[in-house]
């Protein structure tokens, strides 16, 4: 009969993906303790035992299993207990579709999942309670579709040799950034996911399935810091590549990223893990505890992590330690705020006694009296300062987290189930110290009676306070969710899940080492030598007038939101080729910022929302009905609908096929539309107004004073954007190419109405036809109308608002192969592929789009091509090995000239999987790699760092050392 079950998996091709939940639910059921004795081994041969030993019937492909190994499993448990045990970790799944039969699947695998109905158990009355679901769709079974989704499972997390979930999304060539932690592209340390080189906060950023709010911190760009989510409670992370607005809400433009936290772990795991840089830095030190009891009608699990991470500043790499880039062809980045400083006089005449206005400050370490005659070797000269010693490229970081999840089963139709997250970060920037500059210009005047001032008229100085020390940014962020929910049955074929959750994000920021500029006018101004401010020496201030000039300011970033969602879904009726399946739903969702910085801004702003969805899979050819050109057709739409309490509302379709030509062969599409919606501080940062003097150009660049306003807008529009897809995949269930993978999709996204912060004012001058509502003139004079000209000027609206486009097209290909040798054990390649044929930019009225394609920058431009490959080989001892390259393609420096070159980075390991040590028992695993094998460094960008923060890990070769304990 299992030989019978097997045919009938294989014409419907790999099982269902995704399996898990709803298989824990079923096979406990079976509870029956059972003794085991299986050693470490390839999945298929280790199944078989299992099967035998617990009495059950296993239904699997071969295809499915190749290259798996499965976990030792030795004593007595219960049998839902030991197969959960031995999966653990695993790439494989399972579902009970009977008493004693469990079908066993690939979590990663894009195939039709498997239709029940064909699989002939002799139940009629089959548990449906765990639901089949997949980032990208909402109903149930759909273990794929026309969408693209890319799996990082977790071997795929452990190869990588990850630390943090950033680094695992280094692995996506769909990602335009490597997500730098040196705060270049966000702040404290996070870095913005950008899909295709979309604009921060396009990418929408999900947990378990459920939508992630904005962090406090990351107001101004609007998305979710990844440092909150610890890796070890990660099982893996799923990326959609084509916008899902239809089905997930706003803001998921170039896709979404859904994070899967770790779920039915039984029995106990800890883990140990250590890592260095080969310059002696970056060390890393981290632990983790797993623990959990699926047995019963309560079941439960609980993760506790804890990671830290020392710093690595510029001046500790060779290539960014000396700021003068012009060794490169670059500019001499070292500052002219120096220490010694630079003294000007305030009139633009030779200071007295010298020959030029302006002169070096010698150093002067024992704090002495000088005189004109001090200057005379420094006369015209300016003084300047490495900053590289004091910037950090990596925070200094520490985080604590603990996750806690179970469940309840009430009765076989109903359960109620919680979530629990909380993460508590802490990290450390630094950047060079404060400076006083402007001296040229007559700022910060050192009075003439100031008892240091060597020249006895007023003078002006710029001036680093290295003796105040580094401006230090300490981060304190903890970060909680909680979910609570309930999810039954319903009378037919439907089921429910009603949830609720609660992301809070709260982060104070320190900034120390600071000074305040009223006070230091205060001290320049002070005739005594005990309270003045010497800006003439190199041996350092008294540590009173020091304090006397500080500026520390304490920062407050607080954002939290809540989610009610409702979802039904279930089978709707049945069609020749199965079942419709449709999912139907709704949410209510309230979000609030509250940012305090005293001195620079303060943000309050709350939104309320409501959202009705609905998606359909309907099937329209079946392999049963065995058609010609058409082994399997399926249509999927979408449509949902937003509004906010703002007064916008917005509904969203999405539309896909898949055309199964044959059962290796498969065409699909996709079509969706979606939207990104305003910030709360784009909507409710206050306006600031100020007078400035302009040139208006409707009236001969005639000077005027002219009010401008800055600050948010309620009347912002959200973002727009549509998007298409199209491509294949083939996949042989069977035969000689059985194992491969081959895939190819096409894309093309449009996004439009950006939101702009805030606009140039010579922009808006210069389009008045565009941007008529945001200027206000006076009524024409008699002159004015003769001379064709408008009325005087009298304000601008420079406040937040909509314009500009972006569109970006290319192709996402993949090839996989798995084979496995009775001798020397199972072997796997993958090439994971983006390669993207252009990025057209325009964001200025009446210019046409721009391609910016392969173009250093601060926004997250792509590049044109990006791959990851991984050769993958694993033993039947439990020895494995692996090698990455990922690779990145040349590109333009920001002169649009200058060739960046390409980059591959290689990373190695050699691993053993859970098993035996002798002395020291079972359940042992271990993991030695190094990340960037080549030491492969920066290479030149002419802008303020030197290299380009997007592309470079700057930690270099990194070494690693993973130790783990099952029990």
């Amino acid at each position: 009969m299992a030989s019978k079950f097997r045919r009938n998996v294989l014409r419907n091709a790999l099982i269902a993906s995704l399996m898990l939940s709803a298989a824990m639910t079923a096979v406990q059921a079976q509870g029956q303790v059972k003794t085991f004795d299986i050693s470490a081994q390839p999945a298929a041969t280790g199944l078989n035992a299992f099967a035998e030993q617990a009495d059950i019937t296993l239904v699997f492909s071969q295809d499915v299993v190749d290259g798996a190994e499965i976990n030792p499993l030795k004593g007595d448990y219960p049998v839902a207990e030991g197969l959960a045990r031995m999966l653990e970790g695993t790439r494989l799944s399972y579902q009970n579709i009977g008493e004693n039969t469990v079908v066993i699947g690939d979590k990663a695998a894009s195939v039709p999942p498997l239709q029940l109905a064909d699989v002939p158990t002799g139940e009629e009355d089959i548990s449906t309670l765990g639901t089949i679901t997949v980032t990208g769709s909402r109903v149930a079974g759909s273990a794929d579709g026309p969408a693209t989704v890319i799996t990082f499972d977790q071997d795929a997390i452990n190869r990588s040799g990850a630390t943090q979930v950033r680094d695992v999304l280094r692995l996506l060539p769909q990602a335009s950034t490597i997500l730098d932690e040196s705060g270049a592209q966000g702040v404290i340390g996070a870095a913005p996911p950008q899909l295709r080189g979309l604009s921060a906060g396009s990418t929408l950023m999900l947990l378990n399935g459920r939508r992630l709010n904005v962090s406090g911190a990351q107001f101004a760009s609007n998305f979710f810091d990844l440092n909150q989510i610890p890796l070890a409670a990660v099982d893996r992370v799923e990326v959609l590549t084509d916008s899902a607005t239809a089905i997930y809400g706003a803001d998921a433009i170039g896709g979404a990223i859904n994070i899967l936290l770790k779920q039915d772990f039984q029995g106990l795991d800890v883990t140990a893990r250590t890592g260095t840089s080969s310059a002696g830095d970056a060390t890393e030190w981290q632990g983790s505890v797993v623990a959990g009891d699926y047995r019963g009608p309560f079941s439960g699990m609980l993760i506790a992590s804890w990671f830290e991470r020392d710093p690595v500043f510029k001046g500790d790499r060779p290539f960014t330690a000396d700021s003068d880039f012009s060794r490169f062809g670059g500019l001499d980045l070292r500052s002219t705020l120096a220490y010694p400083g630079t003294v000007y006089s305030v009139d633009g005449q030779p200071l007295p006694g010298l020959t030029a206005s302006f002169a070096g400050i010698p150093d002067n370490p024992s704090s002495r009296s000088l005189t004109p005659g001090d200057f005379t070797a420094t006369d015209g000269a300016i003084n300047l300062f490495e900053p590289a010693p004091y910037v950090s490229l990596i925070p200094e970081t520490r985080r604590e987290s603990i996750y806690a999840a179970g469940q309840v089963e009430l009765s076989p139709d109903l359960e109620v189930y919680g979530e629990a997250l909380y993460s508590h970060v802490r990290q450390s920037l630094q950047s060079p110290p404060d400076a006083l500059f402007g001296a040229a210009f007559g700022l910060f005047v050192v009075p003439a009676g100031n008892p240091f001032n060597p020249f006895g008229v007023d003078v002006a100085v710029d001036h680093r306070f290295v003796d105040l020390g580094p401006r230090i940014t300490d981060a304190d962020t903890q970060f909680t969710r909680f979910t609570a929910g309930v999810k039954g049955r319903l009378p037919g074929e439907f089921d429910f899940d009603l949830s609720w959750w609660r992301d809070h994000d709260d982060t104070t920021i320190e900034n120390r080492n600071y000074v305040d500029y009223d006070k230091v006018f205060v001290a320049l101004a002070s005739t005594d030598p005990s309270t003045a401010l010497n800006l003439f020496t190199t041996g350092g201030n008294s540590q009173t007038v020091l304090d006397s000039i500080r500026g520390d300011r304490t920062d407050r970033f607080e954002s939290s939101a809540d989610t009610v969602e409702l979802v039904v879904r279930g089978d709707l009726f049945q069609l020749p080729a199965g079942a419709v399946k449709v999912a139907i739903g709704g949410d209510l969702r309230r979000e609030s910022l509250d940012v305090s910085a005293p001195g620079v801004i303060a943000v309050t702003g709350e939104r309320n929302s409501h959202a009705l969805f609905a998606e359909a899979s309907v099937p329209l050819v079946s392999p049963e009905m065995d058609q010609a050109l058409a082994d399997r057709l399926e249509a999927t739409a979408a449509i949902r609908y937003d509004h906010f309490s703002n007064g916008i509302g917005t509904s969203n379709p999405q539309f896909g096929l898949l055309w199964g030509l044959t059962p290796a062969f498969s065409l699909r599409a996709t079509y969706g539309e979606a939207f990104k919606i305003p910030s709360l501080y784009n909507l409710f940062s206050p306006t600031n107004a100020f007078t400035t003097v302009v040139a208006d150009p409707q009236r001969g660049d005639e000077p005027v004073d002219v009010l401008v306003e800055l600050g948010g807008n309620q009347h912002i529009e959200p973002e727009r954007a549509r998007s298409w897809s199209a491509g294949f995949i083939f996949a042989p269930p069977q035969g000689a190419l059985a194992g491969l993978t081959l895939t190819a999709s096409w894309f093309r996204i449009e996004q439009t109405n950006f939101v702009q912060a805030s606009f140039d004012t010579d922009l808006i001058l210069a389009n008045p036809d565009v941007f008529a509502d945001r200027i206000v003139r006076a009524t024409p004079t008699p002159e004015d109308i003769a001379a064709g000209a408008p009325g005087r000027l009298i304000s601008i609206d420079a406040r937040a608002g909509n314009f500009g486009q972006v569109t970006v097209e290319g192709v996402d290909f993949e090839m996989a192969y798995r084979r496995r040798s009775e001798r020397f054990g199972a072997f796997g390649i993958q090439v994971l592929g983006s390669y993207v044929d252009s990025y057209l930019l325009q964001l200025v009225p009446g210019a046409p789009p721009q391609d910016v394609l392969g173009i250093a920058n601060d926004s997250g431009f792509p590049v044109a091509l990006k791959t990851t490959s991984v050769l993958s080989w694993t033993g039947d001892s439990g020895f494995g090995a692996s090698l990455s390259a990922r690779h990145r393609d040349s590109y333009n420096d920001t002169d649009g000239v200058r060739d960046v070159p390409a980059q591959t980075i290689l990373d190695v390991q050699l691993s053993y999987a859970d098993g035996r040590i002798p002395h020291l028992g079972e359940g042992w695993s271990g993991r030695l790699g190094v990340v960037n094998l080549t030491n492969k460094q920066a290479d030149f960008v002419s802008n303020f760092s030197g290299y380009d923060p997007s592309q470079t890990d700057m930690r270099g070769r990194f070494y690693y050392l993973e130790i783990g304990k099952r029990f």
